[in-house]
């Protein structure tokens, strides 16, 4: 089973932790996590631009991290082997640029190859 600690902060949402163990901090948008099967949990750094994968022992390691793609990742979907992630760019939004809309479009899908072939958890 795997055991994270979550808190509400005032801070942006993130993963904080080492190489050994992973703390969550989610702040307003808690949609920001996928599991699998295999008890692997994906996590978008929107703070960091990286999808990291949590492994049921708490270690914690970066799949993918691209400062000019990965702009605020915040929902995913696992098929067929692979993670696929969408970035909704929030951060370029005008309330966060003093008025001005950066956001680039079309809005961009990626997907991640997975090392395992996990199939979602269904609810």
């Amino acid at each position: 089973m795997l055991i994270l600690e979550v808190r509400i902060a005032d801070e942006d949402p993130g993963i904080r932790g080492d190489s050994n163990s992973a703390q969550l901090v989610c702040g307003v948008a808690k949609n920001r996590l996928q599991s699998s099967v295999d008890g692997n949990l994906y996590v978008g750094d929107i703070e960091n631009d990286r999808i990291v994968k949590i492994s049921p022992d708490l270690k914690m390691t970066t799949l993918v991290q691209d400062k000019d793609k990965l702009i605020w990742p915040d929902s995913y979907s696992i098929a067929n082997g692979f993670l696929y992630i969408s970035c909704s760019q929030i951060k370029f939004m005008p309330w966060f640029n003093n008025g001005s809309d950066l956001t680039l479009f079309p809005y961009q899908l990626y997907r991640l190859k997975l090392q395992e072939d996990p199939l979602p958890i269904r609810g």
